[in-house]
């Protein structure tokens, strides 16, 4: 059995989503650098742990 890339891990767990944000927003993200999606990701996932879910 072959061993999955790191490109196929993430995959596995991650889903492709379409979200629209403000301007301001999304330039603040994309300001901070390489990865800026990784960190919006983690601010939602931050978010979830003060806020009962839907």
């Amino acid at each position: 059995m072959r061993r999955l890339t790191k490109r196929e891990r993430i995959a596995a767990r991650n889903r492709p989503v379409t979200v629209y944000l403000e301007r301001a927003v999304l330039a603040a993200f994309k300001a901070s650098g390489k990865d800026w999606q990784k960190r919006v990701n983690e601010a939602l996932r931050d978010w979830l742990l003060t806020h009962s879910p839907v």
